[in-house]
């Protein structure tokens, strides 16, 4: 636009809204005119074609989304369970493995007057418990 041009040039969203002008009413080359708006509108038909797909894709994307995000959300929920089944079953365990070696020792130690027996009777009990373990562990191929 010229400064000394009171004109506004209109703007518009789409070429649909655009006015059609043929080649006459502009100066210039016809051919190019007519070139530009057959492009214009083999794009806004093709728009108008791939629009669902588009629409399509996105809705895809957003149900895989949902869905990974409930499988995490599961996944965590399981974790969360087994870690505290775990849990439950080894504190007691270890908590008879603790009260088992004590009572080994005091019962070791009332018989011999707390010399080295009770150190070395907890001690050849829990290799006992570890080779027994080890040949469990060695059957299960794990």
């Amino acid at each position: 636009m010229e400064p000394g041009d009171d004109k506004v040039q209109p703007e518009y969203g789409s070429a649909e809204e655009a006015p059609r002008e043929d080649a006459s009413s502009r100066p210039g080359d016809g051919q190019d005119q007519s070139t530009s708006r057959e492009l214009l509108d083999l794009l806004i038909r093709l728009k108008n074609r791939f629009e669902p797909l588009g629409r399509d894709f996105v809705q895809w994307l957003q149900a895989e989304a949902r869905l990974r995000e409930f499988e995490v959300r599961e996944r965590f929920r399981l974790s969360i369970t087994r870690l505290v089944l775990l849990a439950m079953a080894v504190i007691p365990g270890l908590t008879a493995w603790v009260f088992l070696n004590v009572t080994l020792w005091r019962a070791s130690g009332e018989l011999t007057a707390m010399g080295w027996v009770p150190p070395l009777a907890v001690t050849l009990f829990n290799g006992l418990i570890a080779l027994l373990l080890l040949h469990r562990v060695d059957r299960m191929k794990l």
